[in-house]
This record gives C-alpha cells, structure tokens and sequence, in this order.
C-alpha cells in the first residue's frame, strides 16, 4: 500500500472483519493465536502437566525415540551393519528420559480469516503442527482499546467492543 486512500481502504475492511467475526466468548480486544505443542525433558516429579517415556541415543547428534519400532526404523539405514543382539543392546543403553508437553505460541492475527490463511499459506513452515487457533484477549489494554477506536473513528468504521 503505498497512498492514504489504500492505508484507509485497508484499515476499513479490517475493522469491518473484526467487528463481524466470532469473538467466541472473549473480551476485546483479542487475538488469534497459532499455538503449537513441544515436548522438552523434564523431572517428571517436577512437571504437572502431560508426560511421556522416551529414549535418547546420544551417539553423534542426539535422536530421541517413543518406541522401540521407531528406533528400528531408524537403523533400516544402516541395515546388516548390526546382529539382532548389539540391536537389542544399543536399545537397552539408550538413556531414558521424561519429556513434558508444553504449549508455545507462534503467531497472532486481528482475524480468524488472517489466521487461516497464515496457515495455509505457512503452516508446512511451523516447528510442530499448530492444533487449532486459540484466541487470547488484551483486556483491559487501554493503548490497543484506543488504537482501534481511533482507526474505526479515522475509517468510518466503528469498532465494536464485545
């Protein structure tokens, strides 16, 4: 956008989404927010949330592995190097560790429409899958309340607080 008449135009049909969206029971302002899951090690005594047993080789790079068949898989590369015994003992070595499941957040988005096309445009690009939008609110935000107050007043497009 290079004009004042586009910066308008634009602003416009953005204060026209958000009023019209779904504010799914949330207070203004709020945004949409790419939330993606990640797994790190923890002490299990000290992490109250999800958890779950894997195995570390840290022969070279460190690899993780959930499961004894995954760990096979990752050998299929090297097949015939190793007897079904150093198999079986390279597993029993491997470090056992409890990773907990953290949510982290990505992104955030003024639309459900711009969140959408973020990810069908980006989402092969996120770290981990983004598992839905999640909207977070700025509640008692006076600078941002302010903000789009100012921009529906500049645009003739009210914004409608929820």
């Amino acid at each position: 956008m290079e004009t004042k008449e586009e910066a308008a135009a634009f602003l416009s049909d953005l204060m026209r989404r958000m009023n019209q969206q779904d504010n799914r029971g949330t207070a203004t302002p709020y945004f949409y927010v790419v939330q993606t899951e990640r797994w790190q090690p923890v002490h299990d005594e000290f992490h109250s949330g999800e958890t779950r047993t894997c195995r570390v080789d840290f022969e070279g790079d460190p690899t993780t592995f959930h499961s004894k068949e995954e760990f096979l898989q990752s050998l299929a590369y090297y097949e015939g190097t190793k007897t079904e015994a150093e198999i079986d003992a390279h597993w029993e070595n491997l470090q056992e560790v409890v990773e907990g499941k953290y949510t982290e957040e990505e992104n955030v988005f003024f639309t459900q429409d711009a969140y959408d096309e973020h990810i069908r445009l980006n989402g092969h690009n996120l770290r981990r899958n983004p598992h839905y939008s999640y909207i977070k609110h700025a509640f008692r935000n006076p600078e941002l309340s302010e903000m789009f107050r100012a921009i529906g007043v500049l645009v003739g497009e009210p914004w409608k607080e929820h």
